[in-house]
């Protein structure tokens, strides 16, 4: 069986800067989830592994590994090439009677290619053109064949992302069969839940904890609230030392007047000056004992902070959107989905009223997106209307509308002109753009904190809209900003529209409908 070693394996950005921390373990067979923040430093130990990432101290693959590609196809990339081209080339030239080492052919690989991919759902021919098929064929290509050929190393970067649910499905089954190690960088908690161990990338260094994703939860949080106490017990500590310090202040500061006021009497000179030293020396001896102990609670305070995660958690104090229970929100009247005069679904006839939360659902491809750009004015519908007669804001998963020019700070000014300099500035410390982390570019911004400012200019105006509609909000998110969106629109009163494959972020966001999609069919029905 494979095994995958790391030993004082470190890791350090460009800039040379640390990324990851010296670290060793060892992966046996089974799947292993890999978390962290964005930045933490998940994809380059993926490419550590995979040769393709300079690394410190050392790691072994018993063999080697195979990493989920990706897909950027350059012209004339075929299926194949997915899997092995070296090899594919060699049996179509042995094939066709050219000269080659026949030793060396692999006489069966086609056939078997072709049986992963119909596997993983995509009946395709290994010599097809990769740019021929749809996103969602092409990532169902690169997992068969990143799983292709027996129980080695596979290497997944966040391998569900941009899939439904028919596509994470395969996902669970590959990694269910796989024989092999597997590792996984992901934030999709149902996957996570599935994982034998997990990972964790933190500024503090590699943790490995036993079990899925609610094993690991418990146990962090059972970790944080030893900290905490352990924080807690440190500041009591520094707060005794200083008390002791001060006291042993006062009495030597005691003594000293005594030995004045002796002075001042009668005694012999021998007499006075033996008190006085001893008094100095008592005195000397209990300082230099506060010192000590101030420095041994500070040290372990700086010790007991260091192990608390920093406050990341967004604070809401939300205006309400005024929303009232039975306001029309949106009536849709015989809505013809489609683009370019093509025509997705059947035309649609629906109503939302009051802060109503609604699920789009479906598979890739079935229309929910583009059911979402006509309800936001974004498309035109082929045939029928819309009336929205709310304030809305869509939230597209680029968001595309925050743009790339200038800062945080200077968006947030422009878009809502109401509100003085520090009054943004407090806004935008409330979603975690705190100091200077207001004036960074919207051009740097990674997709959790675009959708963090999309949310603040969205939901921390004086009125919020009455109506908020999200697309796959949760890609390319990690697990902390995923938290952090599911608080903010769980303290939103307004009406939501929402499209997401990820059934943990739909279930915290507690929908009352689900307008669902499959075989060009449209059900609504309320949720219990």
């Amino acid at each position: 069986m494979p095994v995958l070693t790391f030993t004082e394996t470190a890791l350090a950005r460009p800039d040379a800067t640390p990324l990851i921390a010296a670290f060793s373990l060892s992966l046996e067979a089974g799947v292993t989830g890999l978390v962290g923040g964005n930045g933490t430093g998940k994809s380059s130990l993926l490419a550590a592994i995979a040769g393709a990432h300079p690394h410190a101290g050392h790691i072994h693959a018993s063999t080697p590994p195979r990493r989920l590609a990706q897909l950027a196809p350059r012209q004339g990339t075929r299926v194949a090439d997915l899997f092995d081209a070296a090899g594919f080339d060699r049996l179509q030239a042995a094939l066709a009677g050219a000269p080659v080492d026949y030793d060396l052919v692999d006489w069966t690989l086609e056939e078997r290619m072709a049986a992963a991919l119909a596997q993983a759902g995509v009946p395709v021919a290994p010599a097809r053109g990769l740019s021929e098929l749809s996103g969602g064929q092409q990532r169902r290509a690169a997992l068969a064949a990143a799983f292709f050929d027996g129980p080695g190393i596979v290497l997944l970067d966040e391998p569900t992302n941009d899939l439904d649910a028919a596509g994470r499905a395969l996902v669970a089954e590959l990694l269910a069969t796989h024989r092999g190690i597997a590792l996984v960088a992901s934030h999709d908690r149902a996957l996570l839940e599935r994982v034998d161990r997990i990972i964790e990338l933190a500024p503090g260094g590699v943790h490995l904890f036993g079990g899925g994703w609610s094993a690991f939860a418990a146990a962090r949080a059972a970790a944080e609230a030893r900290a905490a106490a352990e924080l807690e017990q440190a500041g009591a500590e520094v707060a005794r030392a200083r008390r002791a310090a001060r006291t042993a202040e006062m009495r030597a500061a005691r003594r000293a007047r005594q030995g004045r006021a002796l002075r001042d009497g009668s005694q012999s000179k021998m007499l006075l000056d033996k008190a006085r030293e001893g008094a100095e020396a008592a005195g000397a001896g209990q300082s230099r004992l506060a010192t000590r102990q101030q420095a041994t609670a500070a040290a372990r305070l700086a010790a007991a902070q260091a192990g608390v995660a920093r406050d990341r958690a967004i604070s809401f104090d939300l205006p309400s959107t005024g929303l009232a229970a039975q306001k029309l929100v949106l009536r849709a009247r015989d809505l013809g989905v489609g683009q370019a005069g093509r025509a997705l679904l059947p035309p649609l006839s629906f109503e939302l009223r009051g802060p109503e939360r609604v699920r789009l659902s479906g598979a890739n491809g079935s229309g929910k997106s583009t059911l979402l750009r006509q309800i936001a004015g974004r498309l035109p519908p082929l045939s029928g209307r819309i009336e929205r007669p709310v304030d809305s804001v869509y939230l597209d998963q680029r968001l595309s509308h925050l743009g790339q020019a200038g800062d945080v700070l200077s968006l947030a000014r422009r878009t809502l002109p109401e509100m003085g300099e520090q009054d943004c500035r407090a806004l935008l410390a409330r979603f975690l753009f705190r100091n200077r982390e207001a004036l960074k570019p919207l051009a740097g911004l990674s997709g959790g904190e675009r959708l963090r400012l999309g949310l603040a200019l969205t939901l921390g105006r004086a009125r919020p809209p009455q109506l908020v509609l999200l697309d796959e909000p949760t890609n390319h998110l990690d697990l902390a900003a995923i938290a952090a969106v599911e608080r903010a629109l769980g303290e939103y009163d307004g009406a939501l529209i929402f499209v997401t494959h990820d059934s943990a972020f739909a279930a915290a966001l507690a929908p009352a409908r689900e307008i669902a999609i499959a075989s060009g069919r449209v059900s609504d029905r309320g949720l219990a």
